[in-house]
Order: C-alpha cells, then sequence, then structure tokens
C-alpha cells in the first residue's frame, strides 16, 4: 500500500508498529528480489520505504545476505 510506505519512509524517530511492520515485509520482499536478480527493483521498493539515509545501508545489508543465501 502506497501511504504504508510513504508513512514507513518519512518515520524519522523509533518507528512505530505499523513502520516495523511495513518494513519487515518489504525487507522480505526486497531479499527475494535480490536473490532472484532483480537488483533494480529492490533497490526501488527500498527507495519507498525507508528514509533517504538508511537506503544504502538496508541495500547492502540485504544484498549481502542474498549473495549468502545463494552460495549455499
Amino acid at each position: 500500500d502506497g501511504s504504508r510506505r510513504a508513512a514507513s519512509r518519512a518515520e524519522a524517530g523509533p518507528p512505530s508498529f505499523g513502520v516495523e511492520t511495513t518494513r519487515g515485509s518489504a525487507t522480505t520482499v526486497a531479499l527475494q528480489m535480490l536473490y532472484c536478480g532483480r537488483d533494480s527493483d529492490a533497490r526501488e521498493l527500498i527507495r519507498q520505504v525507508w528514509p533517504d539515509r538508511q537506503q544504502d545501508a538496508v541495500h547492502a545489508s540485504l544484498a549481502a545476505a542474498a549473495a549468502a543465501a545463494r552460495r549455499r
């Protein structure tokens, strides 16, 4: 839902339960996208859900997890 993504992206302080839920769901989907080689789609989802200053770190963390899973 676009409004949940926007609320998550705008959250600056400690995240509310709704934001944590949105980010948890987005993490699952973005990780699947990265595992399947859909990096640009994962980056777009991350861009929609996390604040600007967190996006690179989130992407790097998920990309590393997907790479480790593929090596198994």
